[in-house]
């Protein structure tokens, strides 16, 4: 990878910068009704989803609310714009506060609540003190939940949903040019992403094929409600990965008239559109493009990343019982990179000529239907299509020898599936989960590889592989959450995975879980699992060769913790965790290499000769502090100490690409006024391992070449950086004009990237990561 293509790749982090910016906490002391809003929304059990009827809901800062009705509906009218806090009560149930709920003149927040009945009464304002922290009782350990509010103003995550969770205990950023999440020393294969329920390969533009990663997000922040992201010790309802799940929860469309809005950024343009059809159904329908590509020659880049990207919903309410819901996400890209023969620096020049592009898809229907009192369904129907094209000539080699053409990817990796989730009260403290799943999955390969050297300098013979398979896979999970007392909560599960590719098409995947209310400000909490993760498609079927000997990629999760309510908008939490690995994909040419330290670089990920061969393990301390937006502050501290060590064929124990020991970010912001906010963010890093070149064999051939004796052996140069932005908002009559100033690494900290080859003076060269930038973004609200 050149110097100038690594630059361009960092474009592609500023395409979703145009977000929204906030508001002060405290209402302005008057406003017209032209800038008046309201929230409105339902309150239901979360357990059976049935409606609840009474329950309060109150403005903190205002004192404002309201009363749900016969269908659990409430509204609360006439707010002026700004960030609030919204507690929601009810006697038999915990009563909840809600933090950061955003309120546009132009657009009233819709805002679902779930209350959890609560076995004994307490009094209410201890409740309370640690309600700022709603965790569900089937996951007592490593989850953090994340409203829309806190997504959209994180300082140098520019909108992107991904960069925002990097800053998360457990959660270690590799390189400024992409948001792959790498999860307590986890592969980014190893992560599942879930949208409204849907499961979907990537949320990402140019997407690594079998990996989740990528250097920007294609989902509309503002489509977001709330995420909750698990970094170990998951619940049985989530299967088949091994370190994280991300589940986004997207809102609902306006049902009170048509709004939209307008946006621009440094790397893209687009706008969104919502409203009501008829009085039982909402829609929300956005669009972007990037627009370097029609500015190419005015700024002079060899090359420009182009995407497309579409976010739609559609909610509609049959009757109190029945709702639908169908959602739709695409993402289009292509890139061109082309060596420019005229350049004299002989660091500016490609050795490749370089096509990239492909799109992806994910279509889905879901129907919720409320028995009774105690118990719901939830049907999901879906399909995902993700594309890869990829096109490199080596312009090393003479334009008629056969070996010129070093890649052509094409392929197509599709999934068809249908899932029902179940929900019932068996007695007043147990509450029963089970679900099933069916999917018809498949792929499309037609690949070339031109012969050549590896990294490590083993040669390889070119070859032409075209295949094309479809396959079942199939899973069934049960829980029981049961609360003795109010002090004591239990989750026992587990789950059967299939999958008609492997020889060993079972698997079984054990999981409990557990938390003590030492104090009603204090919970003990533990769990233990085993989980398994069927091989990526391009894992079995990518080698011309396929590694139809692999089986299920399996881990065992010890996770025991604790978390504290020093006050009631402050949270601590400090966890402790083991994470071992077996049945690995190692690598049957090149003995000491195991796909667990792959998968966060750009191109395929695990097309090799395979076996299940490998084990690892990844052990250690994540703390975290969070102050919620309750006044005009609010920051988080997230520290982790791991280590992560694997063994691939040779049996040599070696510290993993991703053994990064010392993690540390410290985020905050304040609000000034009713329209400005400033907030930062530091992040330090200790080096990632790298394998030494040799100096010798990479001249011997022009190319780089590693030391296959010394993998993992040094380290890069600690990183650390700096980033600050400023948010703006104003109000007119008719529209709002939003805009957000941002400086990244603004102290020039010269992070090291890596270090490349280069064919033309024949050595290596530092290639950086993201230099001092400045960016921003302005959007029209009407």
């Amino acid at each position: 990878m050149s110097v100038r293509l690594i630059a361009l790749l960092i474009l592609l982090a500023f395409a979703g910068a145009g977000v929204s910016a906030a508001t002060n906490p405290n209402p302005p002391a008057a406003a017209n009704d032209a800038k008046l809003s309201r929230i409105y929304g339902k309150v239901v059990d979360r357990a059976t989803k049935e409606a609840l009827i009474g329950a309060n809901v109150i403005i903190i800062q205002t004192q404002m609310g309201s009363a749900t009705d016969l269908n659990g509906n409430y509204s609360i009218e006439k707010i002026p714009g700004g960030i609030y806090n919204v507690k929601i009560s009810m006697l038999g149930y915990t009563p909840i506060v809600k933090t950061d709920i955003s309120v546009s003149p132009l657009n009233p927040t819709y805002l679902n609540i779930e209350l959890e009945s609560a076995t004994i009464e307490l009094k209410e304002e201890i409740v309370v003190e640690g309600s700022y922290f709603y965790k569900p009782t089937e996951t007592p350990t490593s989850m953090q939940s994340y409203s829309y509010e806190e997504i959209r103003r994180a300082p140098g995550a520019a909108g992107d949903i991904s960069r925002m969770i990097q800053t998360m205990p457990g959660v270690v950023q590799t390189t400024d040019s992409r948001n792959d999440l790498i999860v307590r020393g986890g592969s980014p294969a190893e992560n599942l992403n879930l949208v409204e329920g849907f499961e979907i390969p990537n949320i990402n533009h140019f997407g690594s094929q079998g990996s989740s990663g990528g250097p920007i997000g294609m989902m509309q922040t503002e489509f977001i409600s709330e995420a909750n992201f698990l970094t170990g010790g998951f619940p049985s309802l989530y299967g088949d990965k091994l370190s994280s799940i991300l589940d986004i929860r997207l809102r609902e469309g306006n049902p009170d008239r048509l709004t939209g809005n307008l946006e621009m950024s440094m790397a893209g343009a687009g706008g969104t559109i919502e409203g009501p059809i008829g009085k039982s159904t909402t829609f929300m329908f956005n669009a972007r493009r990037s627009y370097l590509d029609l500015i190419q020659d005015a700024i002079q880049l060899a090359a420009v990343p182009g995407y497309t990207n579409i976010n739609a919903k559609v909610t509609h309410e049959i009757d109190e019982h029945n709702s639908l819901n169908f959602v739709a996400l695409a993402g289009f890209d292509d890139i061109h990179f082309e060596d420019d023969p005229k350049e004299t620096d002989p660091e500016k020049r490609l050795s490749e000529d370089v096509k990239s592009g492909g799109y992806q898809y994910l279509l889905g229907a879901s129907w919720r239907h409320l028995y009774d009192n105690k118990s719901f369904g939830n049907l999901y129907v879906w399909s995902t299509w993700n594309n890869y094209e990829a096109k490199v000539i080596n312009l090393f080699r003479p334009e008629n020898a056969p070996d010129r053409l070093s890649v052509d990817n094409k392929s197509d990796e599709r999934l068809f599936g249908a899932k029902y989730m179940y929900s019932t009260y068996l007695g007043k403290n147990i509450e029963f989960n089970a679900g099933a799943s069916l999917k018809q999955t498949g792929f499309k390969y037609d690949l070339v590889y031109g012969g050549d050297t590896n990294a490590f300098g083993s040669y390889s013979g070119a070859y032409t592989h075209k295949i094309d398979k479809t396959f079942l896979k199939s899973d069934a999970y049960s829980q029981l959450v049961y609360k003795p007392l109010e002090d004591w909560k239990f989750t026992l599960g587990g789950r059967v995975n299939y999958f008609e590719a492997l020889k060993e098409e079972f698997s079984f995947d054990p999981r409990v879980g557990a938390s003590y209310a030492v104090l009603p400000y204090l919970n003990l909490n533990a769990s233990l699992g085993i989980f398994h993760q069927s091989p990526e498609w391009i894992w079995l079927y990518g080698n011309d060769v396929p590694n139809t000997n692999l089986t299920y990629v399996k881990a065992m999760h010890s996770v025991i913790g604790f978390d504290y309510y020093p006050d009631s908008d402050i949270k601590v939490t400090l966890e402790g965790y083991i994470k071992n690995y077996s049945d690995y994909p190692v690598s049957l040419r090149d003995s000491m290499l195991s796909l667990a330290n792959s998968g966060d670089d750009f191109g395929p990920n695990g097309i090799a000769s395979l076996a299940s061969k490998g084990t690892g393990k990844s052990m250690g301390i994540d703390f975290f502090v969070q102050k919620k937006l309750t006044d005009k502050v609010y920051g988080l501290v997230s520290y982790s100490y791991s280590r992560t060590k694997h063994k691939a064929l040779d049996g040599v124990e070696r510290p993993g690409s991703f053994d990064i020991p010392n993690v540390l970010t410290l985020t905050g912001g304040y609000k000034f006024s009713e329209t400005l906010e400033i907030s930062g963010k530091y992040r330090f890093i200790n080096g990632r391992p790298y394998t030494p070149v040799n100096m010798a064999a990479s001249q011997a051939v022009n190319r780089m070449v590693l030391d296959p004796t010394r993998i993992n052996e040094n380290r890069y140069p600690d990183y650390y950086r700096f980033d600050v932005r400023v948010d703006h908002r104003t109000f007119f009559d008719n529209f709002t004009i939003v805009s957000f100033f941002e400086l990244q690494n603004a102290t020039g900290k010269q992070n090291i990237y890596g270090y490349m080859w280069n064919k033309y003076s024949r050595t290596t060269m530092k290639v950086y990561q993201w230099d001092r930038l400045f960016i921003g973004g302005v959007k029209v609200e009407f």
